[in-house]
């Protein structure tokens, strides 16, 4: 009997004569006459036949008609299983059961099913995927079942050893790649393993247990816009002929003709070049916004001293009176972690954008075995219990060798923990009871890159202010730099944004199904519990995220020539056009229960026409805090907390600025400036 499968066999017994004849026939396959679920069996030998991109078992999902990848997916183990788009149903709804108990849970966004553990292709005996009208046995899914059945033991001992091989060796370039010059990314993937099962006591007691590992070493390929030796100190000189300019006598860059001669415009002005501006002497002009009024001579920081801004007289936001004062002491800390350029130094190919690259090994394991054991107690009564158990390790590629890599995640370590027991007992020919029970745990663990430098500190590595540790998770500021750099891995800079982690989800099931046969009626009586748990913690940006362009140190806000995203980013002060965000993450464990109950009849109104008909009921909890952490907003309370009143007097060179005025009871109103750097700059 197929899993899932309705199916009527009618049985005549007669008398008659001994004969024996041998007969070659070829059958139409059994027609579904007992339901209106449609979908797809895969049975062994489909799933030991077809081949599978990293041997992915819920690949062979894309059998059933209907069944499409979701935009943006892909095929192999790293695609989550039930990631895939049914019927145009959405992707990632639909429900997984492993030996009758569910193997799904949600995910930290409540409308997304995630599969918490993936058997071996080997351990698997098979499934089935049922796809919309399926009978009211069925509850808390999109639109689509899949119902996998593990492997069990015989009355004969059967085994099998096994290794598949993935390497670059055996690999066809990429055709771009090829083409470019580039030679195949290494690869070097093996997953072996083992099967065995048979008799602990003929026709009584059976086992069957497997063990599936995977190791993997992945390249992968990096580019970026790095700053030059000289640039790291402070001087950005070479940016003025960037886009064909140089500097008159006075340090200032205009743009020059291909004869060498100054370009001008139609009105005989000279034409700025690349220029760096002092983010510090901006002045509002109506109409434009913030315009610098201050050039940097020679696009040097470090020799260039700066006025500071009056308004910032009196407090601890003025710069000090030195030639530099411009370079904020932790970028120029930060910018120090960036390697050197290496891809067409000294040759006119080079391109200040676009000068690093950089490969190496992104590093994957995984251990996973299973173990089933069927035991028949009488004929009327068989009870299996399974037990599975997977761990496995990730490491990315670190990029620039150091602790403000933005490529890594750091060291992961995920897993998954599943039991299944299951009892079937006969109370006559026509009475059958089930009844089963089950837990799945998936874990995710991200440990961010810190955990690969424990002796790194944001306040005593980078100088930042102590109030940065009370995110409670360590790493260093996350960096964009954008003005045409390129980056390394969608970052710049610093710890990768929602690098860390940590995801412990899982299931809780109970049902049981009573079937009664009664003339031509198979009735079903049934009920399920589930309760899924979550324990998360992701804090996205524990040291914050500052985003730097070439307006921050351009003479206008979003045009011209001028200005350049990493001298910004040395002087600390971010882009006028975009956001910081800096967050403390808790942690928190959720929980939420499932009841559902149902009444189905399949009854055979004549041989050729069956009416299924069935009533399900399902009642699913919202989820609460297990520990009452949780925290609402309730629109009709007064704040309790007010800001206090400032006295105008204490800072009143600040009067002056726009967009700026100060009430009684609320203080200061309005932005005076963005600091992406927490000691630079002042924000209200």
């Amino acid at each position: 009997m197929d899993v899932g499968t309705s199916s009527s066999v009618d049985v005549r017994l007669e008398v008659g004569a001994t004969a024996q004849a041998v007969d070659v026939t070829a059958a139409a396959p059994l027609l579904s006459t007992q339901d209106a679920v449609t979908g797809q069996e895969v049975d062994r030998t489909l799933i030991n036949d077809l081949p599978l991109v990293g041997r992915a078992i819920f690949d062979l999902a894309f059998l059933a008609p209907g069944v499409i990848q979701a935009p943006g997916a892909t095929f192999g183990p790293q695609n989550n299983g039930n990631n895939f788009v049914s019927n145009g149903g959405r992707n990632a709804t639909a429900e997984v059961l492993i030996d009758g108990v569910a193997a799904t849970t949600y995910e930290p966004n409540t409308g997304i099913n995630t599969v918490l553990y993936t058997p071996s292709v080997d351990a698997v005996q098979e499934f089935k995927i049922m796809q919309n009208n399926y009978t009211a046995e069925e509850g808390f899914t999109g639109n689509t079942y899949v119902n996998m059945v593990l492997r069990s033991g015989t009355n004969q001992y059967h085994g099998s050893v096994y290794d598949f091989l993935r390497n670059d060796k055996l690999d066809a370039n990429n055709f771009f790649t090829n083409q470019a010059g580039g030679k195949i990314p290494p690869l070097r993937r093996n997953q072996y393993g083992l099967t065995f099962g048979g008799p602990i006591k003929k026709d009584k007691t059976f086992f069957f247990v497997d063990w599936d590992a995977t190791r993997e070493h992945a390249g992968s390929t990096h580019n970026a816009g790095v700053p030059s030796a000289l640039e790291k100190q402070g001087d950005f000189g070479e940016v003025c002929g960037y886009n064909g300019g140089k500097f008159d006598a006075n340090g200032e860059c205009f743009q020059v003709n291909p004869d060498g001669s100054w370009a001008r415009d139609e009105k005989g002005n000279l034409i700025l070049g690349t220029q760096l501006w002092d983010p510090y002497s901006g002045q509002y002009v109506a109409g434009t916004g913030r315009v610098l009024q201050t050039f940097i001579p020679f696009n040097n920081l470090a020799t260039f001293q700066s006025a500071g801004n009056s308004n910032l007289d009196r407090t601890p936001y003025q710069l000090a009176a030195a030639p530099g004062n411009l370079i904020d002491p932790v970028a120029l800390k930060m910018i120090q972690y960036y390697p050197a350029p290496n891809v067409n130094v000294g040759t006119p190919l080079y391109d200040p954008y676009n000068n690093w690259s950089g490969s190496g090994i992104n590093l994957g394991t995984n251990d996973q075995f299973d173990v089933r054991i069927d035991q028949r107690f009488t004929d009327r009564t068989a009870f299996n219990a399974r037990f599975s158990y997977a761990q496995g390790t990730y490491h990315g590629m670190n990029c620039f060798g150091n602790a403000l890599d933005p490529c890594t995640q750091g060291p992961g370590v995920g897993g998954s923990r599943s039991i299944a027991l299951s009892l079937n007992h006969t109370f006559s020919p026509s009475t059958l009871l089930n009844v089963s029970v089950g837990f799945t745990r998936g874990l995710s663990d991200t440990k961010g890159i810190a955990a690969d430098y424990p002796n790194f500190s944001p306040v005593t590595t980078l100088g930042l202010p102590s109030y940065m540790l009370s995110s409670g998770t360590l790493a260093s500021p996350v960096v964009y730099i954008y003005g045409g750099y390129a980056q390394a891995s969608g970052e710049a800079l610093g710890a990768q944004a929602w690098s860390v982690y940590k995801n412990g989800n899982q299931v809780y099931h109970l049902l049981a199904t009573l079937t009664h046969m009664q003339g031509r009626h198979e009735l079903k009586f049934g009920g399920e519990w589930r309760e899924n748990q979550m324990n998360w913690y992701q804090v996205g940006v524990p040291e914050g995220t500052y985003i730097y362009d070439f307006d921050g140190t351009s003479q206008y806000p979003y045009g011209g020539t001028g200005g350049d995203a990493l001298a910004s980013f040395l002087t600390g002060v971010g882009s006028p056009s975009t956001w910081g965000e800096y967050e403390i993450a808790s942690h928190f464990s959720t929980q939420n229960y499932r009841w559902g109950g149902f009444v189905q009849d399949n009854w055979r109104a004549t041989g050729k026409l069956t009416i299924s008909a069935g009533l399900r009921y399902d009642l699913e909890i919202p989820r609460t805090e297990r520990y009452n952490r949780g925290t609402n907003i309730d629109p009709s309370l007064s704040v309790p907390i007010h800001p206090a009143a400032v006295d105008p007097s204490t800072w009143p060179s600040l009067l002056p600025l726009p967009d700026v005025t100060h009430d009684p009871a609320k203080g200061w109103l309005g932005i005076l400036e963005q600091s992406p750097t927490p000691h630079r700059g002042y924000t209200l």
